[in-house]
């Protein structure tokens, strides 16, 4: 979730002039360009957007997932997604090491092993940082999304139980070998 969430605040920050450390977008649902859905509407600091600029950054990230992507050079002057790979990785284990050593208020988008949904066991949403790691699913991402995102989510949500049975039938082999 890290490349996406970081791509998802470089967009927004760019289009309203805003330090893109202040920004934060909801990325929820997978790790590939099929699964991933930005909530655009979601946005904080909450910001005006037309229902086709959500359409289109939305299929912009979700190209540049799943390409390397040639579409980033014109924001955030980082045109490599191991640029958006790198920062988001950092963001993260930096908000981890500071829950753990007991900081509080570290949310951040992650896949992991989640109970959203009872036919997905694993889910890639915003969560709550803590001493023990997750602590808490912030549920109310999923609350009041545009028909678009809804739309969005109740197909990625077929290729991502695909996407979780066979990346868990790898793990099975992986450990068997």
């Amino acid at each position: 979730m890290t490349p996406e969430t970081e791509l998802a605040r470089a967009f927004v920050a760019e289009r309203f002039v805003l330090d893109v450390e202040d920004v934060h977008v909801p990325v929820i649902g997978g790790h590939c360009s099929l699964t991933a859905l930005p909530l655009f509407s979601k946005t904080r600091p909450h910001v005006i957007l037309y229902k086709d600029d959500i359409i289109l950054w939305t299929s912009e990230i979700t190209h540049a997932i799943s390409n390397s992507s040639e579409h980033l050079d014109y924001f955030a002057g980082n045109p490599d997604r191991e640029y958006f790979e790198a920062k988001g990785a950092e963001r993260f284990v930096l908000s981890l090491l500071r829950a753990l050593a007991g900081a509080d208020g570290m949310f951040q988008c992650c896949f992991v092993e989640s109970t959203m949904f009872e036919d997905i066991p694993f889910f890639g949403s915003t969560v709550k940082l803590g001493k023990k790691g997750v602590e808490a699913f912030i549920e109310t991402d999923l609350e009041g999304l545009t028909k678009y995102e809804a739309e969005c989510l109740k197909y990625l949500k077929e290729d991502l139980i695909e996407d979780i049975e066979k990346g868990v039938e790898f793990a099975k082999r992986t450990l068997d070998a």
